[in-house]
């Protein structure tokens, strides 16, 4: 906990606190940190709603109940001292994952060709792939129609490359290759798609399509890296970035140090 007594210190001097400071000391009560944290926090976080949420959930209710969820384990000392963003994201993606196990929400029919449209191990497998069903058919359909064919039978049917050369009459070193630059082109659609959902403003200076391209094609992204820093400085490329990561299957992403 920081050894500062009341919310005036922390609202005085609110630059010299970092996001983990304010979050272990508003877990010890003080309020005033809390003051701090939220007002700090809220443009990443709506951003971040909006990313999770998608046509699924009102973003504004879906970041409410997860602030109030987080506030009550704050409240009684249980609450996150690091990574609070991070927290208050998986919050969020719970809650919408209890809204899908509704029975209202069984009704609503999924896209017949998509590319979620295989066997998961449980249900909460069918749950997590049916929240990020939207953004991942829009990447998916933005790829050639040779890449989507690829991708289909080798990620969703499960079938070797080596099966699929014979039956195109190729090698099967060209067929892995095509293989491998589709998951490129994929990652590359996929982070261009979440970065336009959390951060739609013309007004941003951030090189998406550039950063979109750099972990694509390396599955990989260097904080340091001039692109990836500068956003960073843009709350709703960050919340972009954070959604990314929390995809299905991205979680073998490498963030570099």
């Amino acid at each position: 906990m920081i050894d500062v007594d009341g919310p005036t210190r922390f609202a005085t001097d609110a630059a010299a606190w970092d996001e983990n400071d304010l979050a272990r000391a508003t877990n010890g009560g003080e309020r005033g940190a809390a003051d701090v944290l939220f007002t700090r926090s809220m443009p990443t976080l709506l951003n971040l709603s909006r990313a999770i949420a998608g046509r699924a959930m009102e973003a504004e209710e879906l970041l409410a109940v997860a602030l109030l969820s987080t506030w009550e384990k704050w409240s009684q000392g249980r609450g996150p001292v690091e990574n609070a963003h991070a927290y208050i994201a998986q919050t969020m993606r719970n809650r919408l994952r209890d809204e899908m196990r509704a029975p209202r929400s069984r009704n609503v029919a999924l896209d017949d060709a998509n590319v979620h449209e295989f066997a998961h191990h449980d249900e909460t497998d069918r749950i997590h792939a049916a929240i990020d069903n939207e953004i991942v058919g829009v990447a998916f359909a933005r790829l050639s129609d040779e890449q989507r064919m690829l991708l289909t039978e080798v990620l969703v049917n499960g079938r070797k490359p080596q099966e699929v050369a014979r039956e195109l009459g190729r090698s099967s070193g060209r067929v892995s290759s095509a293989v491998y630059r589709a998951k490129a082109a994929l990652r590359t659609e996929l982070v261009a798609e979440c970065l336009r959902r959390a951060c739609p403003g013309a007004g941003c200076g951030t090189d998406q399509e550039g950063i979109a391209l750099l972990i694509g094609a390396k599955h990989t992204w260097n904080a340091g890296h001039p692109a990836v820093a500068a956003a960073h400085e843009c709350p709703g490329c960050r919340a972009g970035l954070q959604a990314y990561a929390a995809l299905p299957g991205a979680q073998s992403v490498t963030v570099a140090a």
